[in-house]
């Protein structure tokens, strides 16, 4: 790495992790450019603008993370138009043009020449399949052909708006973190170590879903994946249930999981470090010199994501709310009205009004309860980033990560014992002081669920904005009480939340209904308009 300035040599030095990192995320910040004179694609603005409000709309049913939006698309888009016989130059075009309606990537920005490049990205896809469906047809079924379009759809995405300077960060953080922990009895072999590290990496620093780590995971495994030869597919189309297998087991072994909280820990760090580098690019090419300047972007960035991260929350709370409003909150009113009439033979107001309100009164709350990290925490942040690139690994804090709970069973099975007294009578009391409202079988039921999808939510979109705070508070009694209480509510609502049947009306209607006649007729109406100003330029 090249140093511009010799007066500061001495006070820094930079050791080869880090002179690695930057090597990458400087020759990345280039790679994937377009050519200035290389033709964009262009969509008709105010065509365009009927689909964004479609988009838009459709998101606020369809509750997802803002940064999966634009793959989650892809995927519907794929699921939408690939059929038996379709050719992959049929779905290309389209699905570009489809995404730049729906505002998921800049009008007259994206180059033509992708068109051809997720053309023959579909075709690999395709040729896959037909390979699997020739080499071991068991495995050609329709659980399998998702899983691996969700994967096609994460890898379209990643072409459309390539991720090598965040690859570049991702893999700092994770020899980084990797170099802290010294695991205690981990039982798993070097290789499944070396997986189960990758994809807790993925799921802290990226937010990353299933499709994502699928994508990521066939990339790793398959080295060739990006431009493989036709023998390199037959070889994957054999072993191509042995992977799914694998990737699946390794995403949700438990010791993953507490991989994956390490990782959160250091989160902050790399997030506010790749904010810094997309405000200063400059830092990467000298070596974060000079010193100030970096730890000022830092405080600077700091700042800057604290404000963001509180409109972030309210705009999630917010979305959360709509979401379980219309998706499960309409269709419980709608139950608990007619119960009230026809099954209890009485209507009473006060339940209903509470099943109505208490929802977002209790996301309010929770919203607004979120402190706003201290200027102690942004000093802890700059420390942090000081170790990370100017100590060496061995210089670093380093992290015992036990993972074997040594406990025997039966002081387990007394833990589970008064876990379960504790939520026995946490819904006790809830059932007593609804019964106290008159409250009746099916609105205290409507009141409970809702109550527990809610205290999940709002734990999961706060647990986002704690994920800014390093210095962490020892608590006390009464919040100890507290979380002892609430836990077995939040538990219960990530509970229906992941394994009850998810209904969502709106969804099936915006899917099933709409949205095919719909995007048909937006591709008509811009052909039309440009067929009109052809006629208009024969004119001239």
């Amino acid at each position: 790495m090249m140093i511009p300035n010799q007066q500061n040599t001495s006070a820094i030095k930079l050791y080869p992790l880090v002179e690695k990192f930057l090597s990458s995320y400087v020759r990345a910040m280039h790679a994937g450019e377009s050519a200035p004179s290389a033709a964009k694609i262009q969509v008709n603005v105010i065509i365009g603008a009927l689909a964004y409000v479609y988009e838009r709309f459709r998101n606020i049913v369809d509750y997802k993370d803002d940064h999966l939006l634009r793959k989650n698309a892809i995927q519907r888009i794929l699921k939408r138009r690939i059929y038996p016989g379709v050719e992959s130059q049929e779905i290309a075009r389209p699905l570009t043009y489809e995404l730049i309606r729906g505002g998921y990537l800049k009008n007259n920005t994206v180059p033509e020449t992708k068109i051809l490049e997720i053309e023959q990205v579909l075709s690999k896809y395709f040729f896959l399949l037909e390979k699997i469906n020739e080499t071991d047809p068991r495995a050609y079924n329709r659980s399998n052909i998702d899983w691996l379009w969700s994967a096609a759809a994460a890898e379209i995405e990643d072409l459309l708006l390539p991720k090598d300077r965040e690859r570049a960060l991702l893999q700092f953080m994770l020899q980084t973190v990797s170099n802290k922990v010294h695991f205690v009895d981990l039982r798993v072999s070097e290789l499944e170590k070396d997986y189960l590290l990758f994809v807790a990496n993925l799921r802290s620093l990226w937010k990353a879903d299933m499709g994502i780590i699928r994508y990521e995971m066939i990339r790793k495994m398959w080295p060739e994946w990006s431009s493989p030869s036709e023998q390199n597919l037959e070889n994957y189309a054999r072993e191509f249930e042995k992977i799914i297998k694998m990737i699946e087991s390794i995403a949700v072994k438990p010791v993953g999981e507490k991989m994956l909280r390490i990782f959160r820990q250091h989160t902050v760090f790399f997030d506010i470090l790749r904010d810094v580098l997309l405000e200063k690019p400059e830092l990467a090419r000298t070596a974060f010199r000079p010193e100030e300047a970096f730890f000022s972007e830092i405080r600077k960035s700091c700042d800057s994501r604290y404000h963001e991260s509180r409109s972030k929350l309210r705009r999630s709370m917010v979305r959360s709310v709509i979401y379980i409003f219309l998706t499960k909150m309409v269709l419980a009113v709608l139950l608990e009205v007619p119960f009230d009439i026809y099954i209890a033979h009485e209507f009473r107001y006060i339940p209903v009004t509470i099943n109505v309100l208490f929802p977002p009164l209790l996301m309010f709350f929770l919203g607004a309860t979120v402190r706003v990290p201290s200027k102690k925490n942004t000093e802890k942040i700059v420390d942090g980033l000081r170790e990370i690139i100017f100590k060496s690994p061995e210089e670093q804090g380093k992290i015992v990560m036990q993972t074997v709970v040594r406990r025997s069973p039966i002081v387990t099975f007394i833990f589970n014992i008064i876990y379960a007294v504790v939520f026995v009578g946490v819904l006790g009391l809830i059932i007593y002081g609804l019964r106290r409202l008159e409250f009746n079988i099916a609105s205290g039921a409507i009141f409970i669920v809702f109550l527990s999808l809610i205290s999940f939510f709002g734990v999961r979109i706060r647990q986002s904005a704690h994920e800014l705070i390093v210095i962490r508070s020892s608590g006390n009694i009464i919040t100890l009480i507290f979380d002892l209480l609430f836990l077995p509510i939040v538990r219960l609502g990530r509970w229906l939340s992941l394994k009850s049947v998810k209904i969502n009306f709106f969804i099936f209607i915006f899917d099933v209904i709409i949205e095919a006649p719909f995007k048909a007729l937006i591709e008509s109406l811009e052909d039309f308009v440009n067929f009109f100003k052809e006629k208009k330029e024969e004119l001239y």
